[in-house]
């Protein structure tokens, strides 16, 4: 199904909403080479305010100076735990834009979340189960975790509270999910890099490691 068959489909699926689905082309997961792939690094749709015309996900070799610092998050937060953008396979769990970002669309974005997952499962089968998934959002823990366990918070993992790699038989993926969050917790007055979680750093190394093996 090409991009506007499948926005098309989804505006019929979700007509209460279909106004917010934008019928752009969607851009492209990112993946130097399969063979390579040490882990997928997952977001939840490509929306935003300034450009609709990315070439690939994570606005990955579009230059925008809006996009300096989110890109730069990504890509250091990926260098602490040993991959870079060529070692992952990175892709959205949503591949359509929609008129609003993630946090001001939720109640829709969850609905689209599920509709997109069968189709993510089949893309994701090109590689190994043991290859992790890895969150960058809460939103997509809670889409993808089993159950009660799906509320599970951010600060549970990055304060060693909780196991990690979640394993595939808690999430509707099948396979190892690692919390690799992106934002900032207002509570603990820090942001989810992993410079500031030397600990949890550490062990999503280890776990990475250990499922790459």
């Amino acid at each position: 199904m090409i991009d506007s068959q499948i926005v098309a489909e989804l505006r019929r699926t979700f007509p209460k909403f279909a106004d917010r689905i934008y019928d752009y082309p969607f851009p492209k997961p990112y993946c130097k080479d399969k063979k390579t792939v040490r882990a997928i690094y997952l977001g939840c749709d490509p929306s935003n305010n300034y450009v609709h015309d990315m070439k690939y996900v994570f606005m990955i070799g579009h230059e925008h100076s809006k996009f300096n610092s989110f890109k730069k998050f990504h890509k250091t937060n990926l260098n602490e735990v040993g991959l870079d953008w060529d070692s992952v396979y990175t892709q959205n769990i949503c591949r359509n834009y929609f008129s609003k970002e993630t946090s001001a669309n939720l109640t829709f974005w969850r609905k689209a979340a599920v509709w997109w997952l069968e189709r993510l499962k089949r893309e994701l089968d090109q590689f190994p189960k043991d290859i992790p998934v890895l969150l960058t959002s809460q939103y997509l823990h809670e889409v993808l975790v089993n159950g009660s366990d799906s509320l599970i918070k951010a600060v549970e993992y990055y304060k060693l509270r909780r196991e990690i790699p979640i394993p595939p038989t808690k999430n509707v993926l099948d396979r190892p999910l690692i919390p690799l969050y992106r934002g900032k917790n207002p509570n603990l007055k820090k942001n989810y890099h992993l410079i500031n979680w030397r600990e949890y750093k550490e062990r999503v190394t280890r776990a990475i490691a250990g499922l790459n093996m």
